[in-house]
């Protein structure tokens, strides 16, 4: 049988993919509509009537998506250094958001960094972005330490999107193409926007990348969403790299080496340079139940992550309010960490075990993150013996967005797939 009969499964789970290689798209400046860049794209040559998407779905289903993810960024890499793409273009890879922590990102893609002067980015794809949160943030962590940018696709297309937005930091949000064709935007739609807008108000250095331009309508939509920069077959379609391209006239600002915020072993030590107050374990419920109400209460997807030492303090009374907040709340990715922490401690709950004796043991730390919503309470035990009814904590109650989102990440880089 030809490859171009054959089913996508049975030519993945038999290693009978044909060779993959890739197209490039162009990605402009919406100012000019100047080239100032391209994304590799992945295709099989021999076999033309393959979609990247049902290859995808397929690899992974078969447990082959790291060969495949790999594969892909190899020929990007190799494509555009054929091509000898000039470096004052920005060049992004496609990297799968689950795939193995064991495949270094670092290895494969780094050494090409500096062939394009700053401007190599890693396009994390929205496919499975809460599979294994933790891998997602360490993909953009090792990116960014190595002074590549991180660009986080198709936002808009799942909550999911929204979810890990501020975990993922993108210095790129590619907005997904049919919210920029929606011409009467939904309440869906608005709340994406808005959710865009407010993570950009707070870190403005932010891009804004425009997918799936196709008519001029979608051009003028791109740029009243506030997007510096475009593509979709309006603008180019994609295919191979032109050879003899001139410099860009006016490239993507350089990416530099960098770490991002959160990168402690608990919350409380992020907040070891802040004066702490000393409250008793009635107050710290109350706070702690305040923010169980804000996260219900929340507009948009909403992530409540929560420490309680050990899993016994995850009593029955805990269990059904915060299973309750995952069904009551249509888009809440809630999870609960403690020794001993069962991997689904209640529905609708994930759960991570912490091992005895490491600081996040002895923390009370509750954070809730939605699109407008900041909130964070983060204690830890002063010492008093565990028998005390209202023993204190040592603790520090906030909405400052960046030292939430700080907190949040140490917690969220613990969650891997179950």
């Amino acid at each position: 049988m030809s490859a171009s009969g054959d089913n996508v499964d049975v030519l993945v789970a038999g290693h009978a993919i044909p060779p993959i290689t890739s197209v490039y798209q162009p990605i402009v400046d919406l100012s000019d509509l100047r080239t100032i860049g391209y994304e590799a794209l992945a295709r099989w040559p021999d076999a033309p009537h393959l979609q990247p998407e049902d290859v995808f779905s397929a690899a992974r289903a078969a447990g082959a998506l790291d060969e495949l993810d790999r594969a892909a960024q190899r020929a990007a890499l190799q494509g555009a250094h054929e091509a000898a793409l000039p470096g004052s273009y920005a060049l992004f890879v496609n990297v799968e958001a689950d795939t193995t922590p064991a495949v270094s990102l670092t290895q494969q893609i780094a050494p090409a960094r500096h062939q394009w002067a700053g401007r190599l980015v890693v396009e994390i794809t929205e496919r499975a972005l809460l599979v294994d949160p933790a891998r997602v943030i360490g993909i953009a962590e090792s990116a960014r330490a190595e002074g590549i940018g991180v660009a986080l696709d198709d936002v808009g297309s799942t909550a999911d999107c929204l979810n890990m937005l501020d975990f993922v930091a993108p210095d790129i949000i590619k907005i997904d193409g049919p919210l920029i064709r929606a011409r009467r935007p939904t309440s869906s739609d608005a709340a994406t926007i808005a959710a865009i807008a407010a993570y950009t108000e707070t870190n403005p250095g932010t891009l804004i990348v425009a997918e799936g331009i196709e008519t001029a309508a979608d051009l003028l939509q791109a740029r009243s969403l506030g997007a510096q920069y475009g593509q979709g077959w309006y603008l180019g379609r994609p295919g191979q790299l032109p050879t003899d391209l001139p410099a860009v006239h006016r490239p993507l600002p350089p990416f530099a080496a960098r770490t991002t915020a959160g990168g402690h072993d608990s919350p409380s030590a992020i907040l070891e340079h802040l004066p702490a107050r000393v409250g008793h374990k009635g107050l710290l419920a109350a706070l702690s139940r305040h923010l169980e109400d804000s996260a219900a209460g929340a507009h948009g997807p909403v992530t409540v992550l929560a420490t309680f030492q050990h899993a016994r303090n995850f009593t029955g009374a805990v269990a059904e309010r915060f299973s309750a907040l995952a069904s009551v709340h249509p888009h809440a990715f809630v999870v609960a960490l403690g020794v001993d922490m069962p991997p689904h401690p209640a529905p609708g709950v994930h759960g991570t075990a912490i091992t005895p004796g490491e600081p996040l043991a002895q923390e009370w730390t509750i954070t809730v993150t939605a699109p407008h919503y900041f909130g964070a309470l983060i204690a830890h035990d002063v010492g008093d013996p565990a028998t005390e009814p209202d023993r204190r904590f040592a603790y520090t109650f906030t909405h400052d967005r960046p030292l939430v989102t700080a907190a949040a990440r140490t917690l969220m880089r613990r969650i891997h797939r179950t």
